[in-house]
């Protein structure tokens, strides 16, 4: 008579932790750095060079715990690597020419024109962001989109309102407050929100799936 066994197997770190998680403390890590650094040594090109370095660090922890590889052009990984790195110069440029049209137009609200334009500049590096995560998984997810989009523009435009914030305050040393508080919010919040989201790209479009075992083994 035939009976059937269950075969088990240990899951790997990577299906068992959740991917965005991973990604996310990845991207916060690159922001703190990020943040530190700006302060003193970063140029424009260098923020997005370590946004992409946190997002590889994670995109190799979770495919080495996986246990599976995932084959792309190299044609394409240039292009993706090229977007992110790109996001941040971006992101100064809409942020820069949003705001010299609002300060043309309604020069009278300057908080509203540099909220506004903070918040599309965060837009514009966050889409150019998924335009890189399209490249790596030929496919293109709206709902994560959207959601990079609006968290980033969120923390950005929080990050500006803080910095006012304590710079209006009665604190003797609000100047230096409010530019560790910008940079700590912006980059370091900002980075891993990002990174999160790519996570979750990569993850959904099956990426980090091991390779299952069979669920039966016959036994005499």
């Amino acid at each position: 008579m035939r009976n059937t066994r269950k075969s088990f197997r240990k899951a790997p770190v990577a299906s068992s932790i959740s991917i965005p998680i991973l990604f996310f403390f990845c991207g916060l890590a690159s922001g703190m750095i990020t943040a530190i650094l700006s302060m003193t040594v970063l140029s424009v090109e260098h923020v997005g060079f370590l946004f992409l370095v946190g997002v590889s660090v994670a995109y190799s922890l979770a495919v080495w715990n996986s246990g599976r590889s995932f084959s792309t052009s190299l044609a394409r990984q240039a292009g993706a690597a090229l977007l992110m790195v790109a996001s941040w110069p971006l992101s100064l440029l809409v942020f820069a020419g949003i705001l010299a049209i609002m300060n043309s137009l309604v020069s009278a609200m300057p908080l509203v024109n540099v909220s506004l334009s903070i918040g599309l500049g965060a837009v514009a590096g966050s889409l150019c962001v998924a335009l890189a995560m399209s490249l790596i998984t030929k496919s293109w997810e709206s709902r994560i989109a959207r959601d990079m989009a609006a968290y980033t523009c969120m923390v950005a435009i929080s990050a500006y309102l803080m910095e006012r914030g304590i710079k209006e305050s009665g604190l003797s040393f609000r100047q230096t407050l409010s530019e560790w508080a910008f940079t700590l919010l912006l980059f370091g919040l900002g980075q891993a929100v990002v990174s999160g989201c790519c996570g979750k790209w990569l993850a959904d479009a099956g990426i980090f799936s091991p390779n299952r075992a069979q669920d039966t083994v016959p036994q005499v």
